[in-house]
């Protein structure tokens, strides 16, 4: 009997990507790109958990980890207050498995690199040995060059913002050896289906329309376990926003299209920084600090 599938998936209603179950079924996907950062720290000297969200980005030779600006700025504010000591920080791929640990990473000594606005995104620049469990882990999908630089191909019909939200992150004690006791956060990866919008410059905040080339858009309902939707995305900045559409041949095709970096609560509506612009920012700060080594180097006595 032939496989008719193909068919069937052309033969979708205009709006199937909006339905729960379509998805629930692309979280499955899209969570095989995010990497999250999780940071256990003591405040005036009470345990606290952060998790953030992100995605790996290779760059010619380069690795980094991606995320919103202003979360790079809340892990430069930790690292930097006097009553804050981080206990640990870890990289965790988007596959949830039973008994998963964090790769450590050493936070202080990576280079963290943030913009505010209107681009807003940020970066930490990771060596090969924190990402190499990552990468070596095949559940887990690098965003190559054809998703993120590709973007102006799509031809989307759909999209989606993913990430980890705070509200669905679990802190829990695991045990305790002497002057410690132990925590593991535990977190789920939400995927939003996303209507495009045009910006309004005449809405208020102005701040928050006043960004050219940024995506914006409205979160549409999508009901999870319990039956009610997710009201609130706090966590999920640095998030990727991916297109979605259907091929001719009956296959399904995302690109990356930016980093979720703010959003009106009331409304539902996002705003993310556009992968075209921060793609370009990234090489021109790769340019510069090649000039500067080679700068540096004809100037050694």
């Amino acid at each position: 009997m032939p496989d008719d599938s193909a068919e069937r998936v052309k033969a979708f209603p205009a709006d199937w990507w909006k339905l729960p179950v379509v998805a629930e079924t692309l979280a499955k996907c899209f969570a095989e790109h995010l990497v999250a950062l999780e940071v256990a720290y003591l405040s005036d000297g009470r345990p606290a958990h952060a998790v953030f969200t992100g995605f790996l980005l290779r760059l010619a030779l380069l690795d980094l980890w991606v995320t919103a600006g202003h979360v790079i700025e809340t892990i430069r504010e930790l690292l930097e207050h006097p009553r804050v000591r981080i206990i640990r920080a870890g990289l965790l791929d988007g596959y949830q498995q039973e008994g998963a640990t964090t790769i450590p990473v050493p936070l202080a000594d990576l280079p963290l690199f943030s913009t505010g606005a209107p681009l807003d995104f940020g970066t930490i620049a990771l060596r090969k040995a924190y990402v190499a469990p990552i990468i070596g882990n095949p559940r887990f999908r690098p965003l190559t060059p054809v998703v993120w630089k590709n973007h102006d191909r799509a031809q989307a019909e759909g999209f989606y913002i993913v990430g980890m939200p705070a509200k669905w992150v679990e802190v829990r004690e695991i045990g305790a050896r002497p002057g410690e006791v132990l925590r593991k956060a535990t977190m789920s990866i939400a995927c939003i289906p996303v209507e495009r919008i045009q910006p309004n410059s005449e809405a208020e905040p102005k701040d928050f329309w006043s960004h050219e080339g940024a995506f914006y858009g409205r979160l549409l309902p999508v009901a999870y376990d319990d039956g009610t939707p997710l009201d609130d995305i706090a966590g999920m900045s640095g998030g990727p926003v991916f297109s979605i559409e259907r091929t001719d041949e009956g296959q399904f095709r995302y690109y990356l299209f930016g980093i979720q970096s703010a959003w009106l609560p009331a409304s539902r509506i996002i705003r993310a920084a556009p992968i075209a612009q921060v793609a370009d920012l990234i090489r021109r700060g790769m340019a510069y600090a090649l000039d500067e080594g080679g700068e540096r180097a004809e100037t050694q006595p």
